[in-house]
């Protein structure tokens, strides 16, 4: 018999937009043009002319998040390709950029008077992409028409790739600053992300094929190099913790994959929240894997557009699986509020829910609730993000992420529609990035360094949460690992000990939630809760 291959689980799939890892304001039209613009090439030659001082800013484990490229060993050349390339190909997305920052300054001489002047004034390329108007208190605005972009020269398609290679470390460079160079032992798949060569693929992680299968379907991708594509593939099952994680005997069960990573469970039911997987591989911390997914997942819940949120990694590998992507509506005039409907559909998924605030999906055995979702944002116009209250066989659980609970009145009025919660997951991530760490390149201008540091991109601290807590009257707290597992750091970048703000704050929780006799734990790695 001839012999059948599975994909290895500790190949890992990373994506990349024009070589660098890719993330959902690179999928985006109108952010990707501005991160093109104002992030990559100031990162690119301030290393071409300095790579000393990435280096030497990466000794220190507090600069590992800022805008240095981590390569152990220099790779200048590379870099001035990359900075060449990027300069002459997306020439016309780089002014696309510049014109939308040059017709949000125009729109500040507007005065109250009709707007329709300014469009003949507006930058000849956003021409018949944008649209002009003032809100209620007569501000100017500028918003781009998405779905025209998502079909313009400045959608970077052409420029998506996965890269297929082994690993034995969750060790890999921050992905916000370091782009991917070519390595002789790597695999590039140049199609677009939508394209469904990935589902075969990807498929193999689970369902083996004969080598002849395997090579015929990597030929599609152009690649022809057998001994490579050999080096992919194992003859060995995927070794699974389903025995672990099946060991559940009750009505629900939830199972925690790391950081924000859910899979909520009961009977038939499958819903995957914010999927972030690890790869499988002999050493590191206790994990679940992609071998530890069911075959079927109908729901993944989508609660905002942070990367650490919406992986695209890990959603281009699940794409066959899942049945249904929910994702919040977003208000259309933000231009750092881009559309996760249209960002999907990009992506190739083939059914997304977009949801407003408190609306409803109907379960055979309860229902899905969008829950609204206060602060982490920097007091920035973005709407699309939502909590999740799943209501099954009688118990409710919220699923708040990264959720700052700023107004304890909002949750008393969502509490008189949703009554009391079974558990609450959620995030303590209270010390929060400054607001530019991850919008600076989408500002007209830099802030002060006053407001960036006021406007941080953070989560509920104890104080907020003990108030969520009695208001939904809530048996059980589970906060999840905030970046602390150590197969997100590539994307996190936070490393906290037991004086970090967020671990202090979590002992106030634990202490209060004991006074209670609440359950109340730190989720890390892996857990199986059973309801």
């Amino acid at each position: 018999m001839m012999e059948i291959y599975y994909l290895k689980p500790n190949i890992i799939a990373e994506p990349l937009v024009n070589q660098w890892y890719a993330h959902p304001f690179l999928i985006s039209p109108t952010t990707a043009a501005m991160i093109v613009a104002f992030l990559h090439l100031r990162i690119l030659s301030s290393y071409i002319n300095n790579p000393e001082i990435h280096q030497d800013a990466l000794r220190w484990k507090e600069m590992q998040g800022g805008p240095f490229i981590d390569e152990s060993s220099f790779r200048v050349s590379d870099a001035k390709a990359l900075y060449q390339t990027t300069l002459t190909e997306l020439n016309e997305v780089i002014k696309f950029a510049q014109a939308l920052k040059q017709g949000i300054n125009l729109l500040k001489s507007a005065n109250g008077d009709s707007i329709e002047i300014f469009y003949s004034k507006m930058p000849e390329v956003i021409r018949g992409y944008i649209e002009l108007f003032y809100d209620i208190y007569s501000n100017p605005k500028l918003r781009v028409i998405e779905p025209l972009l998502y079909n313009s020269p400045y959608y970077l398609k052409n420029y998506q790739s996965v890269v297929l290679r082994e690993i034995n470390t969750d060790k890999r460079p921050f992905s916000l600053s370091t782009p991917r160079f070519q390595e002789s032992e790597h695999i590039e798949i140049k199609k677009p992300f939508s394209d469904q060569i990935y589902d075969s693929i990807f498929l193999l992680k689970s369902s083996p094929k004969k080598w002849h299968e395997i090579n015929d379907i990597f030929s599609k991708c152009g690649v022809d190099d057998a001994g490579k594509i050999k080096r992919l593939l194992t003859t060995i099952p995927p070794k699974s913790n389903k025995e672990k994680s099946n060991s559940c005997t009750s009505s629900v069960k939830v199972t925690y994959f790391g950081h924000a990573c859910v899979l909520f469970q009961s009977n038939d039911l499958s819903i995957l929240l914010d999927p972030c997987i690890s790869y499988q591989y002999e050493y590191g911390i206790d994990r679940f894997t992609y071998a530890d997914l069911p075959d079927k997942i109908d729901y993944v819940l989508i609660t905002h557009n942070h990367l650490d949120h919406i992986l695209i990694e890990h959603l281009i590998q699940l794409r066959h699986k899942i049945t249904h992507i929910v994702v919040p509506k977003n208000s259309s005039c933000s231009l750092v509020d881009p559309s996760l409907k249209l960002l999907f559909k990009a992506l190739g998924f083939k059914n997304v829910i977009e949801l407003d605030e408190l609306s409803n999906i109907d379960l055979i055995q309860g229902k899905i609730t969008t829950i609204p979702f206060l602060g982490e944002h920097g007091d920035l116009e973005i709407t699309s993000k939502t909590a999740y209250l799943i209501e099954c066989n009688n118990k409710k659980f919220l699923f708040a992420a990264d959720l700052n609970n700023l107004d304890p009145k909002l949750y008393e009025n969502v509490q008189k529609i949703t009554g009391d919660i079974e558990a609450l997951y959620v995030s303590l991530e209270c010390d929060g990035a400054p607001l530019s760490w991850l919008y600076g390149a989408f500002l007209p201008k830099p802030l002060s360094q006053a407001h960036d540091q006021s406007r941080r991109l953070d989560a509920s601290d104890s104080k907020k949460i003990i108030e969520l807590i009695e208001i939904f009257n809530t048996k059980n707290v589970y906060i999840y690992a905030m970046g602390q597992e150590p197969w997100l750091h590539y994307v996190m970048n936070v490393f906290y000990d037991e004086n970090s703000k967020p671990m202090q704050e979590f002992e106030k929780l634990a202490q209060y939630c004991a006074q209670k006799h609440i359950q109340c734990e730190k989720l890390f790695g892996s857990a199986t809760l059973n309801y």
